[in-house]
Parts: structure tokens; sequence; C-alpha cells
């Protein structure tokens, strides 16, 4: 696993891996985007804290560790196995008798870099991005195949990628990935008498009092907010029928609200700017 990945925040399975693999594809467009299909934790045996991902149909497995001594013979017997999708639940009952935790994850990210300098062979290096349940924060994993050539290979990674450094690159993508997360609370926030607003507007209708969801400020994830809620079809700066506008406030903080859209058939972030804009408005 790689050291010294920024954590500044939880991180969202629901969308933060796919910006995550968007990010790094942009940034090495020869990287090659890998369909996860299921993600296995295990920690407390005689490997700490492995990650097992399946990907593209269950028809290849990588897996991810964080031990300076890890036990050789079950690395051995992991490397060897190559479950389908109907052996599965038989993969979880192993690692069931070997580590005292093992649970799914929702979601991770992995992408390949193929090692041109070894044409004709399928040698690549591997990128993972996934949860760590014990905290919540980015975990990067990072491992080539075949095994016995990973040092190779990886070095022949280094002068491939654009930094010369394959760790460089996965920091950089992960700096790159905050700085937009915080620019996307920035967008999102309002100052003022926000429930005034909301409450004056017959459209706004309060519907719940819940932890604030994954998505809509990392800051304040997790925090007790109400949700204020209006239909698209009775607003004026966005064009569209379906879906929705919630503004979230915080309990304990009505000078404070967060905006966030439901999917729709519109621009998001156009969106959300044109609503912050309006609400804006109303409040001065």
């Amino acid at each position: 696993m790689l050291e010294d990945v920024p954590e500044e925040y939880e991180i969202d399975p629901e969308s933060d891996f796919k910006q995550l693999e968007d990010i790094f594809v942009e940034e090495f467009p020869d990287a090659v985007e890998h369909s996860v299909e299921d993600v296995i934790f295990a920690d407390d045996g005689p490997v700490n804290h492995l990650t097992w991902i399946a990907l593209d149909g269950y028809s290849r497995h990588e897996f991810f560790y964080d031990d300076d001594n890890p036990d050789s013979d079950t690395l051995y017997s992991l490397l060897s196995l190559s479950p389908g999708k109907d052996d599965m639940m038989a993969l979880r009952a192993y690692l069931a008798k070997e580590f005292d935790v093992v649970k799914s994850l929702e979601n991770a990210a992995l992408l390949g870099i193929p090692d041109t300098y070894q044409p004709g062979s399928k040698a690549q290096a591997h990128v993972a991005f996934y949860r760590d349940p014990r905290n919540g924060e980015l975990n990067v994993g990072l491992n080539a195949t075949p095994a016995q050539k990973e040092a190779e290979i990886l070095d022949d990674v280094n002068r491939l990628v654009p930094t010369k450094n394959l760790e460089k690159l996965i920091r950089k993508v992960a700096d790159i990935f905050y700085d937009e997360v915080e620019q996307t609370a920035r967008d999102t926030i309002i100052s003022g008498d926000v429930l005034s607003v909301l409450d004056d507007d017959p459209d706004f209708r309060y519907q719940t009092t819940k932890p604030l969801p994954d998505g809509v400020n990392p800051m304040y994830r997790g925090r007790e907010a109400q949700l204020w809620q209006k239909p698209i079809s009775k607003d004026s700066v966005i064009e569209g029928s379906q879906g929705f506008i919630q503004i979230w406030v915080p309990e304990e903080e009505e000078s404070t609200g967060f905006i966030s859209v439901t999917n729709g058939e519109y621009d998001n972030r156009e969106a959300l700017s044109e609503v912050r804009t309006a609400m804006e408005a109303a409040l001065n």
C-alpha cells in the first residue's frame, strides 16, 4: 500500500472513486480502466490489511496489503486463486478461516498501466483506490503482474508516466481530487438567515432531519441537518421537469446551508451555481 497519500476527508464510495479514476486518466491517458465487481477487506490475520478486488466480470483479481512482514505461504495461496463469480462465497469462507475480520467494501477503482518496455507480454502495474474501513479515508494499493517481476515492471512504469515516478503521479491525482472536493464544498455553501428564506418560499418543504449524506459537504458529513426540498419544475433558474433542489441546514447552525441537486436532465455543476446565485440574492 502506498504511504503518505493525502487523507483530508472520508471517501464517498458512490462518486469519489469515479472522480479519482477520471483524474488519473486525464493525467495519464494510457492508463486502462477496469470494471470493479467485488471488494473484500480482511485484517487481523497472516497478512495485515488485505484488500481483494475482483475485476472485469470476475475474470481477474488483484489484492493489496499493508504489512512489512506478511506470511509468505498465505501470499502464495492467494496468488494461486482465481475465483469466478460463483466461487466468491468460497473465497470469503477461506478468508474467514484465516482472518478475524472479513467484510465487503462498497466500491473501489483500479487502473492498469501496461509495461510497454516488455512488448508482447501481459506485464502491467496496477493502481487501486479504495476506502479504508477503519477510518473511512483514502487508501491506495500498488502492485504489478506477474508478481515475480514486480520490481522490474514498476521501474519501467516509472519511466512511462509523465511525473517519471508512479508514486508522485498518484499523490498528484490525490491532491487534485481533494482540491476539487474543496471547490465543490465552496460552491455549495450559502450563509445568512437560511431558514427564513426557506420558510418564505412556499415551494420549499421541510422533509426530515438526518445525518448529512456523502457528496454534499465533506467537512459536515454525518452531522445532523434539516433537509428542505423543492421540485425543479417549480424553480425558474433551472430548465428541467424532474429532480429536486435540496437545501441542508446543519442543526444549531441556522446561518449556514448547503445546496445539492438530485440527478436530472441538466448539468449538476451549472445547476448548483444557478441555485446558489438565486439563494444568495434572496439572503441579501
